[in-house]
């Protein structure tokens, strides 16, 4: 049987980035055949920023609002519990 987690597997942080550069850089060097490196070099940096900003706001809202939501319970204090008395043996 084919293990799952290889096919669950995605490629982390920045390297997500890395897939969407060349076809975005292809069709904006088509686009704008005369500007040269510069389109290309700013979509890979625009990528990479919108990939890291994607991969901590969930973490940073998760954060956030774990902290909000944390109230303290009221709980009633545990009853006494009485200790029972344990028969003696004798050793035989």
């Amino acid at each position: 049987m084919a293990d799952r987690r290889a096919q669950d597997w995605t490629p982390p942080g920045v390297f997500r980035a890395l897939l969407w550069w060349p076809p975005v850089a292809f069709l904006l060097a088509a686009a704008f055949p005369g500007a040269g490196l510069v389109p290309i070099i700013g979509s890979g940096l625009t990528l990479a920023l919108v990939d890291i900003a994607a991969a901590t706001l969930p973490k940073l809202v998760h954060r956030s609002e774990s902290v909000t939501a944390a109230e303290p319970i009221d709980r009633p204090a545990p009853e006494p519990v009485d200790v029972l008395p344990v028969p003696e043996r004798r050793a035989a």
